[in-house]
């Protein structure tokens, strides 16, 4: 699992405001700011996944689950005998012995995750990074321990992540998560709203895809051309190069972006 949108210019959409910011603080900016990737069992583990299934078990559950559905004699037997299913190869695969300790439970158990993302603002978790490596330098400087110097390896390749990232496009993500934990009285906007709201952020980085000239094509088409077309090393040419130059009035224009066609938030009117 992973949302790498920041790398290509826009933000973790298609209801990605709503999925990482029911997450954890820490673990929802991780994703959505570095594009981090998570295992199978890491999703599972970060409750993305329902259920996590070993790769060497693929082949009897689709047996197990035919059989549920051939003794089911209706709709919702046949829903219980699979959660049933389910259920027990979860189980089964989490219990296994070669089921490694994961990067996941290593960053969330050791409290590195939450040092360096539990945060309001991108600044902040660069400057948490930043502080984090250095203290563990100082360890490291100290003894050797392989753990810590794992952490470290982490640490580096989100800050390497973040500094290539599109800065309007991670300010935005933490905008847009921010939006979707609500305002702190325990009400979340829902789905619907969270995907409008995305939408509308949205059409402030593709309305520009039409123009003739590619240098005014804008973020989107100069991250995609760049990472997947050219697969160009290095950062794309973004409008702004570092995160101080992207001032929150600049962040508040994406997120009350307007089209002058109003067929572009019509389908969501109706969620």
């Amino acid at each position: 699992f992973a949302m790498p949108e920041c790398a290509i210019g826009i933000f973790p959409d298609v209801g990605g405001t709503h999925l990482l910011s029911s997450l954890p603080c820490a673990l929802g900016n991780y994703l959505a700011l570095t594009g981090g990737k998570l295992s199978g069992l890491e999703a599972y583990e970060a409750g993305i996944a329902t259920h996590f299934v070993r790769s060497s078990q693929i082949g009897s559950l689709v047996d197990r689950l035919a059989q549920s559905a051939d003794i089911a004699v209706s709709r919702n037997v046949a829903r219980a005998g699979i959660e049933q299913v389910l259920a027990e190869v979860t189980v089964a695969a989490m219990d296994t012995d070669d089921v490694k300790r994961t990067e996941l439970s290593l960053l969330r158990d050791g409290g590195y995750l939450n040092r360096c993302f539990d945060a309001e603002t991108v600044e902040e978790c660069v400057a948490k990074l930043k502080e984090e490596r250095l203290r563990i330098d100082e360890q490291l400087t100290a003894a050797k321990n392989e753990q810590l110097e794992r952490v470290r390896e982490w640490i580096v390749s989100c800050e390497a992540a973040m500094e290539t990232a599109n800065p309007l496009s991670l300010k935005v993500s933490m905008a847009l998560l921010r939006y979707g934990r609500g305002s702190g009285d325990g009400k979340r906007p829902s789905l619907a709203e969270c995907l409008r709201a995305e939408a509308r952020a949205m059409w402030h980085f593709v309305k520009t895809l039409d123009d003739a000239d590619d240098a005014k094509k804008g973020d989107f088409f100069a991250g995609v051309t760049h990472r997947l077309v050219t697969k160009s090393p290095g950062s794309p040419p973004w409008q702004y190069s570092r995160l101080e130059d992207v001032s929150d009035r600049d962040v508040d224009m994406v997120m009350n972006a307007t089209s002058d066609d109003d067929n572009v938030l019509t389908p969501l009117a109706k969620l």
